[in-house]
């Protein structure tokens, strides 16, 4: 490659293909930095930075744009870091907001169920809309991220938590599905029909009112596209 680069002063050759090089690793630490707040946070920038260079050079880019530099991040972090669980959730959820902010948002978004007999009702299944994305993580990463401040904390608590990233408008937002209905979500997500959903769930501690609100919050969320008859 050196004998491509003309020699002219007051570089060499060698000396402006270092400032290259450095360009390039300085361009995919900034597009990860972006993309990985979280991870970074957790890791410190120095270590993130020589994870960065790991990552790049052991995982052939399939794709030109940076966009997508970093899909396969999370799991490389899994298999990097196995006994640091929260590291590959935080990606999953952080890769989660990329996808979702560059998916093709539906033509009509589903905005309320259809009136129906509760029978029928109850019998529908609701499409994923390409805009969210529903994850089971267990460590809670969605809350950590929910409020990610400058002074946010270097550990994130063990504990099973359903998340749920959607775009609304301009806005990527994470929600932390809270029980008995983060469950029910998860179920949905799976294309599990609104019955099916509330199976397990206490009749004496959630009523059908509520149930109906979930189910109401769940499509004004934007997290279903359409339902299926």
């Amino acid at each position: 490659m050196l004998r491509s680069i003309i020699e002219a002063g007051p570089l060499s050759a060698a000396a402006r293909l270092r400032i290259y090089q450095e360009a390039f690793w300085i361009r995919m630490n900034e597009n990860l930095e972006e993309d990985y707040p979280g991870v970074r946070r957790l890791l410190g920038p120095v270590a993130f930075t020589e994870l960065v260079r790991a990552f790049v050079t052991a995982s052939p880019q399939p794709h030109p744009s940076l966009i997508y530099l970093g899909e396969a991040f999370p799991n490389f972090l899994a298999h990097a870091f196995p006994g640091r669980a929260e590291l590959a959730a935080m990606a999953r959820v952080e890769w989660a907001k990329i996808e979702v902010r560059h998916a093709e948002a539906p033509e009509v978004l589903l905005t309320g169920l259809p009136a129906l007999a509760p029978e029928a009702l109850f019998g529908l299944r609701l499409l994923r809309s390409p805009t969210a994305r529903v994850l089971l993580e267990q460590h809670r990463v969605g809350s950590w991220l929910s409020g990610l401040v400058s002074e946010a904390p270097t550990s994130v608590e063990v504990g099973a938590e359903t998340v749920a990233v959607v775009r609304q408008g301009f806005e990527i937002c994470i929600d932390v599905i809270s029980p008995p209905f983060d469950g029910v979500l998860g179920k949905l997500w799976e294309g599990a029909s609104l019955a099916a959903s509330i199976e397990g769930l206490d009749p004496g501690a959630v009523s059908l009112a509520e149930v109906s609100q979930a189910f109401a919050g769940f499509v004004q969320r934007g997290y279903f596209e359409r339902v299926e008859l």
